[in-house]
């Protein structure tokens, strides 16, 4: 029997975000690795599968395939409505859930980068430091918006666990050690709804199968 999903990963890879979605669905799935450290996303073979030649990258049963994690998170949720992960078209949910996921795939998502890998914004290396700077005062931006926006507890949404709280995690991993204690200080539903997840077996097993930073 054929696996419904293939998913195109590589380890320290935002394609944990699907992977924690495809496991809380219970889909049936298989892992294709794709070695990013021998550029192995930036060859033909893949850019057939991703012309953004990005990971992570969904494949489905019928042979289509397709990236971005938002995109992906949505599509799961559409095509297991029965899960309730995702709201419905009709759901009055819908708009607050589309809002704040593709906040988190784009500005989120975006900023820690900036955060983490200031060489790939400015090609000059005196800018990395203001890079970095200019990057955090948005991320704090964004984690105020998301601390205001926290309707669950301790979730992101009162429905219940879902992929907010998956991106949100995500979104956080920068924050280790003090860093994250000063952030969480003023931001209790952040915090509330960051180590419920974490103690989720779903986050747990992916998170030290990706090889992130020990909580």
């Amino acid at each position: 029997m054929s696996h419904e999903f293939t998913l195109y990963f590589d380890f320290l890879t935002s394609a944990f975000v699907p992977h924690v979605m495809l496991d809380e669905l219970g889909a049936s799935y298989e892992l294709s690795h794709v070695d990013t450290t021998t550029n192995a996303h930036e060859t033909s073979e893949f850019r057939a599968l991703n012309p953004n030649m990005l990971i992570p990258t969904l494949g489905l049963k019928d042979g289509r395939t397709f990236g971005e994690n938002g995109a992906i998170l949505l599509m799961l949720g559409d095509l297991h409505t029965n899960s309730g992960l995702v709201p419905g078209v009709d759901d009055p949910d819908r708009p607050f859930f589309l809002h704040w996921l593709f906040a988190l795939a784009t500005t989120g998502h975006t900023t820690i980068r900036r955060v983490s890998y200031p060489e790939e914004y400015t090609t000059d290396p005196e800018a990395y430091s203001a890079t970095t700077e200019a990057a955090w005062t948005q991320l704090t931006k964004f984690f105020d918006a998301l601390e205001d926006a926290i309707s669950g507890h301790p979730w992101f949404m009162e429905r219940g666990f879902g992929p907010l709280d998956i991106y949100t995690v995500m979104v956080c991993i920068v924050l280790t050690g003090k860093l994250r204690d000063d952030v969480f200080e003023t931001r209790p539903k952040l915090k509330r709804l960051y180590w419920a997840t974490h103690e989720r077996k779903s986050i747990r097993d992916l998170w030290e199968f990706y090889r992130f930073p020990e909580i």
